[in-house]
């Protein structure tokens, strides 16, 4: 005994409906889009890190400047860099242990602050150090 044959719908050529393209082209499209997203956040980071080192360069540069430069006597000042970096530098001298004693040069405290305009606030670097010099003037 034979089977009877089934038939089979004709189905035409092989290929994909236009559903399953849409499908993929939609599949295709959030990718893209999660890609760029990954690429445009990764840009702000490798920004933000490139500002905040120009920013350490410059308040470096500034801190070194302190004692040569700019005279080391208790105070503040500030200024800018360019249009994108503004500074703060402040002085104090810092307390003795003996105020009796008069001593050839004594410890100041020195901060200096570097700022610039990041992508939500604005951010800073600050440095700190002690500089030793002569006792200001009035002591």
């Amino acid at each position: 005994m034979s089977r009877p044959r089934r038939k089979t719908r004709d189905t035409g050529p092989p290929g994909f409906t236009l559903v399953e393209i849409l499908v993929a082209l939609v599949i295709a499209a959030i990718g893209l889009q999660l890609a760029f997203e990954m690429m445009s956040g990764h840009a702000r980071l490798l920004e933000g890190g490139v500002r905040e080192r120009r920013a350490a360069e410059l308040a470096d540069s500034l801190l070194a400047r302190v004692g040569t430069e700019i005279t080391v006597q208790p105070g503040a000042s500030s200024g800018s860099f360019d249009n994108a970096y503004h500074w703060h530098l402040q002085v104090t001298l810092m307390p003795r242990a003996a105020p009796d004693l008069h001593p050839v040069v004594v410890a100041y405290d020195v901060v200096v602050e570097v700022l610039w305009s990041g992508w939500l606030h604005e951010q800073s670097v600050r440095l700190h150090t002690l500089k030793l010099a002569p006792p200001p003037a009035n002591q």
